[in-house]
């Protein structure tokens, strides 16, 4: 279940909750996501701990940068840190599985 509040034109609140009947696994997070004409930041954390920002900048029309970051410091120390080239596609969205 995913619920996004729009606060103005260029920035919006969510929250998502998953609920698995059978392993009764909980998971929920927060999360924002701000848009401007050039650039998108988006954030979010989760109930694991797992914090997650996503930077994309319109470089010419059609073509984004991407630069991600990952971090999962409570459970498994695990930090992630992505750089990317994208021709013709939007920006994905830190909520989309």
């Amino acid at each position: 279940m995913t619920y996004v509040h729009k606060i103005s034109k260029k920035v919006s609140l969510a929250t998502d909750f998953a609920y698995n009947c059978f392993s009764r696994d909980v998971k929920a997070g927060v999360g924002y996501d701000c848009n401007s004409k050039q650039s998108r930041v988006q954030g979010k954390i989760d109930s694991n701990g797992v914090v997650s920002a996503l930077l994309g900048k319109e470089l010419y029309v059609g073509l984004e940068c991407l630069l991600s970051a990952n971090l999962d410091h409570k459970n498994k120390k695990d930090y992630k840190l992505g750089l990317s080239l994208a021709y013709g596609s939007p920006v994905t969205t830190l909520f989309v599985k």
